[in-house]
């Protein structure tokens, strides 16, 4: 399976708008904003782990992509970690960076999304290499990862505790990212011809997760775990949905096209639109007098919110002039010789 996923794309670029309808309700509307408040909080809770679980899908692809055309395997885990040694240090930079003017706590692996996937490249990549052991080696290592998280909050053990703090703390927050190798690989065991049959069984597990999680699992305390087994159900569903209209049926619209551009984009646009926020969070209050005493209604925000689409879309229209010239992905991809949307 070495062509690129437009249903990936598409999700990807999905969770980043979740992800901005989240940032822009806790970073610029400080108050209640009414009915849609918890739609919105729920959208920016499964934004995370989709974006997780697509970067293990993806990284599975991009790896088997290379092993298909005879690279040594050697060459291709240096590909791998010269691109997650880059990731890491962009996102600790720039988390230092924005994190300055939203006050966020900063220290050098308090987690952000991109250091937990940079790390996992380094220290996950070499399983994808195992063949037929990868998908028992990936279910042994989410249940250590969970056992590992417990005995660190049970025990306090303070030497560790660096894993588990965070925005999104690497234990176990990359949990999301292996169950995507898991998804990755799986999808590897079908031919393309037998993927529509591969779509029923991941839309059935899909569905028999959430009705479990809804019948015993959302009762569970551990909001880890919780939060773990529903995410998996809802992108299973969604992926299975996606895959079905993009890749097999070949629908496409408009919308799904600046979607997928956004999803090819997702690295760079994700800290655009913290620069965005950033900027906001500085002039606002100079603009509008007591700024954050103003009730602004789900209206207002909603208004904010499109304008904020529509700045990062225009942004991106003229930027592709120039082929988005000094953007991550054009960076990452220069790392590895490769043409931007390859």
């Amino acid at each position: 399976m070495t062509e690129r996923i437009k249903s990936l794309d598409f999700l990807r670029g999905l969770t980043i708008i979740f992800m901005i309808l989240f940032h822009i309700l806790i970073f610029w509307i400080n108050n209640k904003i009414g009915l849609f408040e918890n739609i919105i909080i729920y959208l920016g809770l499964i934004g995370a782990p989709f974006y997780l679980l697509i970067s293990g899908i993806s990284l599975n692809c991009f790896i088997n992509s290379k092993i298909e055309d005879e690279i040594p395997k050697i060459e291709v885990y240096l590909d791998v970690l010269k691109r997650a040694v880059f990731i890491f240090l962009i996102s600790t930079f720039l988390k230092f960076l924005f994190g300055h003017f939203l006050n966020l706590k900063f220290s050098f692996l308090y987690w952000s999304i991109f250091q937990v996937i940079a790390v996992a490249m380094i220290l996950f990549s070499f399983i994808l290499f195992l063949g037929k052991w990868k998908l028992i080696s990936y279910l042994f290592l989410i249940i250590f990862i969970f056992i590992i998280n417990h005995l660190i909050i049970i025990n306090d053990l303070i030497i560790f505790s660096f894993l588990i703090y965070g925005s999104f703390p690497f234990i176990p927050w990359v949990n999301f990212l292996i169950l995507g190798l898991i998804i990755g690989a799986m999808l590897d065991n079908f031919k393309k011809e037998q993927y529509q049959r591969m779509l029923y069984i991941f839309f059935g597990i899909g569905i028999i997760t959430i009705s479990l999680w809804s019948l015993l699992l959302s009762k569970i305390y551990y909001l880890k775990i919780n939060l773990f087994f529903h995410s998996f159900a809802v992108f299973l569903i969604l992926f299975s949905l996606c895959y079905f209209v993009f890749d097999i049926r070949k629908i496409s619209f408009k919308l799904d096209k600046i979607l997928i551009r956004w999803g090819k984009l997702s690295f760079s646009i994700y800290y655009i639109h913290f620069a965005m926020i950033a900027a906001g969070v500085i002039l606002f209050p100079l603009i509008i007098e007591n700024y954050y005493s103003l009730n602004l209604s789900f209206y207002y925000y909603l208004i904010i919110f499109l304008i904020f689409l529509l700045s990062i879309e225009i942004f991106l229209i003229i930027w592709e002039k120039f082929n988005y010239f000094m953007g991550l992905e054009w960076l990452m991809n220069k790392l590895s010789k490769k043409s931007l949307f390859s």
